[in-house]
């Protein structure tokens, strides 16, 4: 799996030297000149290795549309499960021990016919009429925060809309306090940062393991207070669910729960804030937008196409297998990498160029398949109504100075962008 140097192309095109360090993911993560524009790097590795082995991160890099959309489809291939378990509850003790039960029931780490189920029990939640509650009360939400920032002029988007917004959305979804959407925005914050580090001897660990379980208590509260009031809504229709359903339990929820909470926060947050600086970067597509609202959610299928916030999809191999002419041994970690393959030429005509008006192609930002983002159909109305309301309520929108983007895998987005009005 070793390739000291390449000098062609699989098209047979001749390219400069390179070598198997310039295809490391690692290059990514050290590099922050990479961070705002690393087009570059996976055109390389596209066009060099399309499955490529990558010795430092100890996995497949699947960097092609072809290739990427077979990682994801391929029923051989399923979810990686959290890093560390086992080792992490024998070290944890008694609390790493009931947060690693729960953990284990969080569709995210979960393949057929487990994930099915869970899949099913998430879903009911998520009926046409929540949705278009949810479009509702992105809405109310952007429009609040557009009346504070109005009057002085000037937005750190990230800190006072995208950070802000989808933490909001998920506390309201299902059914928190307005009091408590700051605690949602903690919780979503520390799982992300567990999911991210790269051990468990880290000295955060166990404030961050303890914060999941601050979440799941708060949580299975929320839930007796819901069932002893049934309503109408995301969470009592989860409930429902679970009640309907012998296979299923409050742990169920109260662990899918946080699944939407984690996927569902830094991801859609992340990709709100470098989409609008996506727009204002390209103010013939901006304009384009503007004269015709209508074009808003191809505008955001084009988003996730040319940003692909979450940059790689992990997957693990469950058996022995060949894929694009590699033998894959079980076991071994395979990343489909959605910011390559949104960009492949053979999937994309002119992929590098931000147009609003492409012809509709199904793009991998969500993944595919069985693990295709449950909670795809909010991030979309997310991003959509956000939009719609900052482009209605700012019409002199305009970038104020430098942006600073980061790359914390498998994420990618702005820490800081400043506008004024």
């Amino acid at each position: 799996m070793s390739m000291s140097n390449v000098s062609v192309t699989p098209s047979g095109c001749p390219m400069h030297q390179v070598s198997e360090a310039d295809l490391s993911i690692k290059n990514l993560i050290m590099k922050r000149e990479l961070h705002a524009d690393p087009s570059g790097f996976f055109r390389t590795l596209r066009e060099t290795d399309p499955l490529h082995w990558d010795p430092d991160m100890n996995a497949w890099m699947a960097t092609t549309y072809e290739a990427a959309l077979a990682i994801l489809k391929d029923p051989r291939v399923g979810s990686m499960p959290t890093k560390s378990l086992e080792e992490a509850r024998k070290q944890g003790g008694a609390e790493a021990e009931r947060f690693y039960h729960l953990l284990s029931k969080n569709i995210l780490f979960m393949n057929p016919p487990e994930h099915t189920r869970l899949r099913k029990l998430i879903n009911a939640g998520f009926k046409p009429s929540v949705l278009q509650k949810m479009r509702q009360v992105t809405r109310e939400l952007t429009h609040a925060i557009m009346d504070r920032v109005q009057p002085t002029g000037k937005m750190d988007v990230v800190a006072d809309l995208s950070r802000p917004i989808p933490a909001m959305i998920i506390a309201r979804l299902l059914g928190a306090p307005d009091g408590d959407h700051d605690r949602f925005r903690k919780w979503g914050d520390a799982a992300v940062e567990l999911i991210q580090m790269v051990s468990i001897e880290d000295e955060r660990f166990m404030p961050l393991l303890r914060k999941g379980l601050e979440y799941y208590d708060y949580m299975g509260g929320l839930i007796k207070r819901f069932r002893a009031a049934p309503g109408e809504g995301f969470l009592h229709e989860l409930i429902a669910a679970v009640d309907a359903d012998p296979n299923l339990d409050d742990e169920d929820l109260i662990a899918n729960s946080r699944a939407i909470l984690t996927g569902g926060h830094q991801t859609t947050a992340d990709a709100i804030g470098a989409g609008l600086y996506i727009l204002l970067k390209h103010p013939e597509q901006l304009k384009m937008l503007r004269e015709d609202p209508s074009l808003m959610p191809a505008a955001v299928e084009e988003l996730m196409r040319f940003l692909s916030p979450v940059v790689l999809h992990p997957r693990r191999a469950m058996e022995d297998m060949e894929l694009q002419g590699k033998s894959i041994k079980k076991g071994q970690i395979i990343f489909a990498v959605p910011a390559a393959a949104n960009r492949d030429p053979k999937a994309f005509p002119d992929p590098e160029k931000f147009d609003i008006t492409r012809a509709k192609k199904l793009n991998l930002a969500f993944g595919q398949s069985v693990h295709y983002c449950v909670g795809a159909p909010l991030a979309r109305i997310e991003l959509e109504e956000t939009y719609s309301v900052v482009l209605e309520r700012l019409p002199d929108l305009q970038i104020d100075g430098d942006v600073d983007w980061f790359f914390r895998f498998p994420m990618r987005g702005l820490n800081k962008f400043n506008v004024t009005f």
